[in-house]
């Protein structure tokens, strides 16, 4: 008897668990999970572009410097 306790509290804690993540994932799926997730998506490349942009710069600055130092 104690025994079939134990199953059916066990498998009432496991159907618990799968309705709480259906829940959860059904959550992420959502259109406010969808645009966060795009924003957090366009931020590294946003981030990606400054940076060759800065490098790009520091290239050019250090071009246009040594050519004013090449000029007598």
């Amino acid at each position: 008897m104690r025994f079939l306790f134990s199953i059916a509290a066990l498998l009432l804690v496991l159907y618990l668990v799968l309705q709480l993540g259906s829940k959860q994932l059904q959550a992420l799926k959502s259109d406010g999970g969808g645009a966060a997730s795009a924003a957090l998506a366009a931020t590294p490349r946003n981030a990606a572009e400054a940076a060759a942009k800065r490098v790009t710069d520091a290239l050019q600055q250090g071009a246009a410097a040594r050519a004013s130092d090449a000029q007598p």
